[in-house]
Formats: structure tokens, C-alpha cells, sequence
């Protein structure tokens, strides 16, 4: 929910523009509008009623655009974070699991070959 607030009054703040259509409908309102002129329309297509888009202007003027232009620059700065915060805890993840790796291969390659520890021989590795 606060993602979707900091987005919206973002949006409205990048674009310029504040809620219109019908200010006392919600966002879920709004969302319900858009779906039922959806729904309404569909149905116009294949009988005699008229189609109406109002709802569906609404919600995209006053939700849609704005949440999708306010979304970009709080998602690149929370990316942002995300990122260099787990890279290092990535680093240090891979590195102790390299650690293990080498520690566990020489008692890999003294097994007989019969207990299904062998080892695989890489491409640049000679055939014995």
C-alpha cells in the first residue's frame, strides 16, 4: 500500500496533474469502474448497447498513468538499495561455499571409484 501511495503522488507530482473524474471514488472504486465499463463494452460489442468509456478514462487519467510514471523512479531507487545491499551478502554466500568446495575435493579425489564419489574431468584436464 505504500508503494502504490508513493507512486501515485509521484506520478501526479512528474505529470503535473492532481485526481480528477470523480473524487469521492477510491482507488478500488475506480479499479471496479474500469473493469465494469470493460465488462459493459464487451457486452456492447455483440448487442445493441452503447459503449461507454468513461470509467475506464478515469481510472486510466487518475491511477493508471500515474502509478506507471511514479513506479519508475521509486522502483529504480529501491532496486538501487536491493542491490548494493545484496551483492556483498552474494559475494560472501559464494565465497564461503567456494571454500567448502575446496576443502571437500582432495577427499573427493582419493574415493574409490566405486562409491559414486568420482569426479568429473574438465575439458582442459588429460586423459590418464
Amino acid at each position: 500500500m505504500p508503494i502504490g501511495v508513493v507512486s501515485l503522488s509521484t506520478g501526479h507530482f512528474l505529470l503535473g496533474t492532481e485526481p480528477k473524474g470523480e473524487v469521492d471514488r477510491s482507488i478500488v472504486g475506480k479499479f471496479f469502474d474500469a473493469w465494469s465499463d470493460l465488462w459493459a463494452n464487451g457486452r456492447a460489442v455483440f448487442t445493441e448497447e452503447t459503449a461507454n468509456w468513461d470509467g475506464l478514462a478515469v481510472f486510466y487519467n487518475d491511477i493508471f498513468l500515474p502509478y506507471t510514471v511514479g513506479g519508475i523512479a521509486p522502483g529504480i531507487i529501491a532496486g538501487s538499495i536491493a542491490y548494493y545491499l545484496s551483492v556483498p551478502v552474494i559475494r560472501a554466500y559464494q565465497n564461503r561455499r567456494k571454500g567448502r568446495l575446496v576443502r571437500k575435493l582432495p577427499g573427493l579425489a582419493r574415493r574409490p571409484s566405486g562409491t559414486g564419489g568420482t569426479l568429473r574431468r574438465g575439458r582442459d584436464e588429460p586423459r590418464q
